[in-house]
Protein backbone atom coordinates (compact mmCIF):
# COMPACT_ATOMS: atom_id res chain seq x y z
CA UNK A 1 0.00 0.00 0.00
CA UNK A 2 1.60 3.79 -1.08
CA UNK A 3 0.99 6.53 1.92
CA UNK A 4 -0.39 8.06 -0.51
CA UNK A 5 -3.72 6.79 0.05
CA UNK A 6 -4.23 8.34 2.79
CA UNK A 7 -4.85 11.50 0.99
CA UNK A 8 -7.78 10.02 -0.96
CA UNK A 9 -9.71 9.45 2.14
CA UNK A 10 -9.73 5.81 2.14
CA UNK A 11 -8.49 5.40 5.63
CA UNK A 12 -11.68 6.50 6.82
CA UNK A 13 -13.14 2.93 7.60
CA UNK A 14 -16.61 3.52 7.67
CA UNK A 15 -16.61 7.02 8.78
CA UNK A 16 -14.59 6.47 11.28
CA UNK A 17 -11.96 9.01 12.48
CA UNK A 18 -8.20 7.52 11.57
CA UNK A 19 -6.43 6.83 15.36
CA UNK A 20 -2.82 8.20 15.80
CA UNK A 21 -0.89 6.49 18.48
CA UNK A 22 2.29 7.87 20.03
CA UNK A 23 4.35 5.74 22.12
CA UNK A 24 3.55 5.83 26.02
CA UNK A 25 5.12 8.67 27.60
CA UNK A 26 5.37 10.74 24.81
CA UNK A 27 8.17 13.29 24.25
CA UNK A 28 7.79 16.30 22.01
CA UNK A 29 8.27 14.68 18.71
CA UNK A 30 5.86 11.47 19.32
CA UNK A 31 2.92 14.87 20.17
CA UNK A 32 4.70 16.84 17.52
CA UNK A 33 4.14 14.30 14.97
CA UNK A 34 0.88 12.98 15.64
CA UNK A 35 -0.77 16.53 15.80
CA UNK A 36 1.25 17.62 12.80
CA UNK A 37 -0.71 14.46 10.95
CA UNK A 38 -3.90 14.63 11.92
CA UNK A 39 -3.88 17.96 10.79
CA UNK A 40 -2.88 17.76 7.32
CA UNK A 41 -4.67 14.54 7.05
CA UNK A 42 -8.27 14.40 5.31
CA UNK A 43 -11.09 13.75 7.43
CA UNK A 44 -11.63 13.17 10.98
CA UNK A 45 -8.40 12.23 13.33
CA UNK A 46 -7.83 11.97 17.09
CA UNK A 47 -4.59 11.48 18.64
CA UNK A 48 -4.78 8.66 21.50
CA UNK A 49 -1.42 8.70 24.11
CA UNK A 50 -1.69 5.51 25.96
CA UNK A 51 0.38 6.80 28.92
CA UNK A 52 -0.17 10.26 29.27
CA UNK A 53 3.10 12.46 27.75
CA UNK A 54 6.22 14.49 29.13
CA UNK A 55 5.76 17.85 30.89
CA UNK A 56 6.78 19.50 27.71
CA UNK A 57 5.17 17.80 25.81
CA UNK A 58 2.18 17.85 27.79
CA UNK A 59 1.84 21.77 27.19
CA UNK A 60 2.08 20.83 22.96
CA UNK A 61 -0.59 18.26 23.86
CA UNK A 62 -3.24 20.46 24.79
CA UNK A 63 -5.02 20.22 21.58
CA UNK A 64 -8.72 19.46 20.59
CA UNK A 65 -7.56 16.53 18.39
CA UNK A 66 -5.54 15.03 21.30
CA UNK A 67 -8.53 12.57 23.15
CA UNK A 68 -8.12 12.41 26.87
CA UNK A 69 -9.40 8.54 27.41
CA UNK A 70 -7.82 5.59 28.22
CA UNK A 71 -8.61 3.98 23.98
CA UNK A 72 -6.59 0.59 23.62
CA UNK A 73 -8.47 -0.17 20.29
CA UNK A 74 -9.13 2.01 17.07
CA UNK A 75 -12.27 1.04 14.88
CA UNK A 76 -10.55 1.85 11.61
CA UNK A 77 -7.41 3.01 10.17
CA UNK A 78 -4.52 3.25 12.38
CA UNK A 79 -1.08 5.33 12.54
CA UNK A 80 1.68 4.81 14.81
CA UNK A 81 4.09 7.39 15.40
CA UNK A 82 7.52 7.77 16.87
CA UNK A 83 6.97 4.11 18.18
CA UNK A 84 8.90 0.95 16.84
CA UNK A 85 7.16 -1.92 18.76
CA UNK A 86 3.97 -3.16 20.05
CA UNK A 87 5.04 -2.42 23.64
CA UNK A 88 6.32 1.08 23.17
CA UNK A 89 2.77 1.77 22.89
CA UNK A 90 0.87 -0.66 25.38
CA UNK A 91 -1.99 -0.94 25.91
CA UNK A 92 -3.12 0.31 22.77
CA UNK A 93 -3.81 -3.24 20.59
CA UNK A 94 -3.14 -2.37 16.75
CA UNK A 95 -4.40 -5.70 15.79
CA UNK A 96 -7.85 -4.72 16.72
CA UNK A 97 -8.46 -2.07 14.20
CA UNK A 98 -10.51 -3.07 10.49
CA UNK A 99 -8.41 -0.55 9.05
CA UNK A 100 -4.78 -0.63 7.65
CA UNK A 101 -2.01 -0.02 9.81
CA UNK A 102 0.86 2.97 9.20
CA UNK A 103 3.82 3.54 10.97
CA UNK A 104 6.22 6.63 10.76
CA UNK A 105 9.54 6.13 13.11
CA UNK A 106 12.97 6.78 13.05
CA UNK A 107 14.00 4.56 15.35
CA UNK A 108 15.36 1.34 14.45
CA UNK A 109 12.24 -1.21 12.70
CA UNK A 110 10.87 -3.54 15.09
CA UNK A 111 7.68 -5.63 15.07
CA UNK A 112 5.11 -2.65 13.88
CA UNK A 113 7.33 -1.95 10.84
CA UNK A 114 6.81 -5.67 10.24
CA UNK A 115 3.02 -5.71 11.07
CA UNK A 116 2.13 -2.13 8.73
CA UNK A 117 0.36 -2.47 5.82
CA UNK A 118 2.84 1.03 4.98
CA UNK A 119 5.65 2.52 6.91
CA UNK A 120 8.04 4.83 6.84
CA UNK A 121 11.20 3.96 8.86
CA UNK A 122 13.99 5.64 8.58
CA UNK A 123 16.91 6.00 11.28
CA UNK A 124 18.86 8.76 9.31
CA UNK A 125 16.40 10.93 10.19
CA UNK A 126 17.07 13.24 13.36
CA UNK A 127 13.01 13.00 14.05
CA UNK A 128 10.23 11.13 13.45
CA UNK A 129 8.14 14.82 12.78
CA UNK A 130 11.30 15.11 9.74
CA UNK A 131 9.96 11.93 8.28
CA UNK A 132 5.75 13.19 8.41
CA UNK A 133 6.92 16.72 7.19
CA UNK A 134 8.54 15.13 4.67
CA UNK A 135 5.78 13.18 3.91
CA UNK A 136 2.77 16.05 4.35
CA UNK A 137 5.05 17.71 1.32
CA UNK A 138 5.42 14.36 -0.97
CA UNK A 139 1.55 13.72 -0.80
CA UNK A 140 0.64 17.72 -1.88
CA UNK A 141 -1.05 18.19 1.52
CA UNK A 142 -0.93 21.49 3.75
CA UNK A 143 -0.81 22.16 7.05
CA UNK A 144 -2.45 24.86 9.31
CA UNK A 145 0.01 27.02 11.36
CA UNK A 146 -0.81 24.82 13.83
CA UNK A 147 0.36 21.59 12.36
CA UNK A 148 3.14 23.18 11.27
CA UNK A 149 4.48 24.38 14.73
CA UNK A 150 3.71 21.04 16.12
CA UNK A 151 6.17 19.68 13.43
CA UNK A 152 8.78 22.05 14.28
CA UNK A 153 8.51 21.33 17.69
CA UNK A 154 9.18 17.64 17.44
CA UNK A 155 12.21 18.47 15.38
CA UNK A 156 13.52 20.62 17.41
CA UNK A 157 13.14 18.78 19.90
CA UNK A 158 14.55 15.28 18.96
CA UNK A 159 18.05 16.75 17.60
CA UNK A 160 19.06 18.26 20.76
CA UNK A 161 17.83 21.85 19.54
CA UNK A 162 19.08 21.40 16.27
CA UNK A 163 22.68 20.35 17.58
CA UNK A 164 22.35 16.65 16.25
CA UNK A 165 20.12 17.71 13.00
CA UNK A 166 21.13 16.05 9.73
CA UNK A 167 20.69 18.23 6.67
CA UNK A 168 17.57 16.62 5.92
CA UNK A 169 15.86 17.41 9.41
CA UNK A 170 16.91 21.22 8.60
CA UNK A 171 15.34 21.31 5.22
CA UNK A 172 12.28 19.86 6.55
CA UNK A 173 12.29 22.49 9.60
CA UNK A 174 12.78 25.77 7.20
CA UNK A 175 9.65 25.85 5.57
CA UNK A 176 7.22 24.78 8.62
CA UNK A 177 9.22 27.86 10.53
CA UNK A 178 7.91 29.82 7.70
CA UNK A 179 5.04 28.77 7.75
CA UNK A 180 4.42 29.17 11.42
CA UNK A 181 5.59 32.46 11.74
CA UNK A 182 2.71 33.58 13.61
CA UNK A 183 2.94 31.33 15.97
CA UNK A 184 7.27 30.91 16.62
CA UNK A 185 6.22 32.45 20.19
CA UNK A 186 5.02 29.43 21.36
CA UNK A 187 7.42 27.50 19.79
CA UNK A 188 9.97 29.70 22.50
CA UNK A 189 7.90 29.33 24.82
CA UNK A 190 7.84 25.34 24.95
CA UNK A 191 11.64 25.16 25.51
CA UNK A 192 12.08 27.93 27.82
CA UNK A 193 9.60 26.94 30.27
CA UNK A 194 11.54 26.39 33.55
CA UNK A 195 11.75 22.59 34.91
CA UNK A 196 10.06 21.61 37.64
CA UNK A 197 11.67 21.70 41.64
CA UNK A 198 11.53 17.46 41.18
CA UNK A 199 12.92 17.69 37.86
CA UNK A 200 16.22 19.77 39.25
CA UNK A 201 16.36 17.98 42.36
CA UNK A 202 17.06 14.74 39.77
CA UNK A 203 19.32 16.18 37.67
CA UNK A 204 21.31 17.62 40.69
CA UNK A 205 21.61 14.38 42.30
CA UNK A 206 22.53 12.86 38.86
CA UNK A 207 25.26 14.75 38.33
CA UNK A 208 26.40 15.25 41.63
CA UNK A 209 27.23 10.89 41.87
CA UNK A 210 27.71 10.05 38.37
CA UNK A 211 31.08 7.69 37.67
CA UNK A 212 33.16 9.07 35.21
CA UNK A 213 35.06 7.34 32.52
CA UNK A 214 37.98 8.08 30.10
CA UNK A 215 39.84 6.45 27.29
CA UNK A 216 41.64 9.65 25.48
CA UNK A 217 39.06 12.44 24.84
CA UNK A 218 36.42 10.61 25.09
CA UNK A 219 34.21 10.45 28.23
CA UNK A 220 31.63 8.48 29.46
CA UNK A 221 29.13 9.23 32.10
CA UNK A 222 27.26 6.60 34.57
CA UNK A 223 24.82 7.66 36.92
CA UNK A 224 21.35 6.83 39.38
CA UNK A 225 18.37 8.69 39.36
CA UNK A 226 15.11 7.92 40.40
CA UNK A 227 12.84 10.25 37.83
CA UNK A 228 13.63 12.54 35.19
CA UNK A 229 16.21 10.31 33.08
CA UNK A 230 15.99 12.21 29.80
CA UNK A 231 16.44 15.79 31.58
CA UNK A 232 19.31 13.70 33.72
CA UNK A 233 21.16 12.40 30.63
CA UNK A 234 21.53 16.14 28.93
CA UNK A 235 22.85 16.99 32.31
CA UNK A 236 25.43 14.77 32.00
CA UNK A 237 25.64 16.22 28.10
CA UNK A 238 26.38 19.82 29.55
CA UNK A 239 29.01 18.20 32.30
CA UNK A 240 31.15 17.16 29.28
CA UNK A 241 29.96 13.41 28.70
CA UNK A 242 30.23 11.87 25.30
CA UNK A 243 28.13 8.80 26.61
CA UNK A 244 25.89 9.64 29.23
CA UNK A 245 23.77 6.53 30.65
CA UNK A 246 21.13 6.66 33.04
CA UNK A 247 20.22 3.98 35.63
CA UNK A 248 16.98 3.37 37.62
CA UNK A 249 15.97 0.13 40.27
CA UNK A 250 12.23 0.39 39.77
CA UNK A 251 10.27 -2.96 40.56
CA UNK A 252 13.25 -5.57 40.83
CA UNK A 253 14.22 -4.70 37.14
CA UNK A 254 16.83 -1.61 36.15
CA UNK A 255 15.95 0.88 33.61
CA UNK A 256 18.79 2.20 31.41
CA UNK A 257 17.84 5.32 29.57
CA UNK A 258 21.14 6.40 27.02
CA UNK A 259 22.67 9.20 24.69
CA UNK A 260 25.55 9.14 22.74
CA UNK A 261 26.42 12.64 21.70
CA UNK A 262 27.00 13.06 17.78
CA UNK A 263 30.63 13.49 18.33
CA UNK A 264 30.45 9.41 18.67
CA UNK A 265 27.71 9.09 16.13
CA UNK A 266 30.16 7.24 13.83
CA UNK A 267 31.64 4.83 16.07
CA UNK A 268 28.68 3.68 18.63
CA UNK A 269 25.24 2.94 18.20
CA UNK A 270 23.37 2.47 21.46
CA UNK A 271 20.87 -0.19 20.62
CA UNK A 272 23.22 -2.59 18.57
CA UNK A 273 26.65 -1.88 20.33
CA UNK A 274 25.33 -1.57 24.27
CA UNK A 275 21.70 -2.19 24.82
CA UNK A 276 21.95 -5.37 22.73
CA UNK A 277 24.57 -7.17 24.97
CA UNK A 278 23.07 -6.10 28.07
CA UNK A 279 19.51 -7.45 26.97
CA UNK A 280 21.60 -10.96 26.02
CA UNK A 281 23.39 -10.94 29.36
CA UNK A 282 20.99 -9.94 31.57
CA UNK A 283 17.42 -10.39 30.01
CA UNK A 284 15.29 -7.57 28.94
CA UNK A 285 14.09 -5.24 26.18
CA UNK A 286 13.71 -1.82 24.67
CA UNK A 287 14.55 0.34 21.96
CA UNK A 288 15.66 3.27 20.43
CA UNK A 289 18.09 4.50 17.74
CA UNK A 290 21.29 4.39 17.43
CA UNK A 291 22.25 7.63 19.49
CA UNK A 292 18.95 7.74 21.87
CA UNK A 293 17.05 5.07 23.37
CA UNK A 294 15.92 2.99 26.78
CA UNK A 295 16.07 -0.43 28.07
CA UNK A 296 14.72 -2.05 30.84
CA UNK A 297 16.87 -5.35 32.26
CA UNK A 298 16.00 -8.50 34.64
CA UNK A 299 18.46 -7.44 37.19
CA UNK A 300 18.85 -4.68 40.28
CA UNK A 301 22.65 -5.44 40.20
CA UNK A 302 23.42 -1.87 39.12
CA UNK A 303 27.44 -2.46 39.65
CA UNK A 304 27.21 -5.53 37.07
CA UNK A 305 24.97 -3.58 34.86
CA UNK A 306 27.69 -0.69 34.81
CA UNK A 307 30.60 -2.95 34.25
CA UNK A 308 29.02 -4.32 31.57
CA UNK A 309 27.90 -0.95 29.64
CA UNK A 310 32.05 0.10 30.25
CA UNK A 311 32.73 -3.36 28.46
CA UNK A 312 30.58 -2.68 25.75
CA UNK A 313 31.87 0.60 25.21
CA UNK A 314 35.68 -0.64 25.12
CA UNK A 315 34.94 -3.47 22.84
CA UNK A 316 32.94 -1.24 20.75
CA UNK A 317 35.77 1.66 20.41
CA UNK A 318 38.60 -1.22 20.57
CA UNK A 319 40.08 1.10 23.82
CA UNK A 320 39.62 0.93 27.67
CA UNK A 321 38.05 3.35 29.31
CA UNK A 322 39.16 4.13 33.18
CA UNK A 323 37.50 5.25 35.76
CA UNK A 324 37.86 9.19 37.23
CA UNK A 325 39.08 9.31 40.49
Amino acid sequence: MDLTDMTRGEWHTDDEPVTIVAHARADLDAVGSAIGLADALPGDCRVVLPDGATRQAARLGDDPVVVDDDSTTAAGATIVVDAPSTARIAPFDVTAGEGPLVVFDHHEADDLAAMADAAEVDQTAGATATLVAEFVDRAGLSLSSRGALALATGIVADTGGLRSAPGRDLQALVPLLVQAADRLDELQDLFDSAPSFSERVATFKGVSRFRGYRAGQTLVGVTEVGAHQTATAHALFGAGADVAIVLTERDGETMVVGRVDDRLADAVNLVDDVFGPLEETFGGSGGGHANAGVTTLETTALHAVRARIVDCLDHTLDTQFSELP
